[in-house]
């Protein structure tokens, strides 16, 4: 299957849509279960992104207030069945709410606030992509997550993360799920990209799945 080839059908995409809802619940349930606060769901945005569009195309599904926020971006890379990255970026008053929520002391200190990202990272992302594993009937190792930037500008943070020369890809499946708290200023988007041989492999994927059904 050629690059340019690369779509998915409306039959594919709701059912690709069930399985991120599927994760999502996953994920936000066990996210409360840790916090224990009500968590707030979207509905999961799915769409095929090009190389050279994808600064454009994250930057307005950002749950950041504006392009001026700062925010904090933990990576982590998976593989296996899928294989791809995921981004949890986090909005600049998600890190305070956390630590109310865990009692810990008004203004944590910088390696208190990275173990608070890399904790509640390792719950989204984790909980997401073994739900999604399941689902897909293959399974999907996660790799042990990395701090990439604490408190910066979000519209330079991006450019860094994505400019061309970096990529090592024409085009990416993105999946972007938020979450957030009631009542509580914590918000943060995982967003998952998928690779190229990944993309193929979905698309076979849910055509068996839907023959089947």
């Amino acid at each position: 299957m050629n690059i340019k080839d690369m779509e998915f059908s409306e039959d594919q995409l709701d059912l690709l849509a069930e399985t991120a809802n599927l994760a999502m619940g996953k994920a936000g349930a066990d996210l409360a279960k840790v916090l224990d606060e009500f968590v707030e769901l979207q509905v999961p945005k799915i769409q095929m992104v090009s190389a050279t569009d994808v600064v454009n195309s994250i930057q307005p599904l950002s749950s950041c207030p504006s392009s001026t926020s700062k925010v904090s971006i933990v990576r982590m890379g998976f593989e296996n069945y899928l294989t791809g990255e995921a981004l949890v970026i986090f909005g600049e008053d998600s890190i305070i709410s956390i630590s109310d929520i865990m009692g810990e002391q008004p203004e944590p200190d910088i390696h208190r606030e990275r173990e608070l990202l890399l904790d509640i990272s390792n719950i989204i992302v984790g909980a997401c992509l073994y739900e999604i594993g399941e689902e897909l009937q293959g399974e999907i190792n996660v790799a042990r997550p990395s701090i990439f930037c604490h408190n910066m500008d979000s519209t330079r943070v991006m450019v860094a993360i994505f400019s061309r020369e970096k990529i090592g890809w024409l085009k990416t499946l993105l999946m972007k799920i938020t979450f957030s708290l009631e009542d509580r200023k914590f918000v943060c988007d995982l967003l998952i990209f998928l690779s190229e041989p990944s993309i193929k492999k979905l698309l076979q994927k849910l055509d068996e799945m839907i023959e089947n059904s």
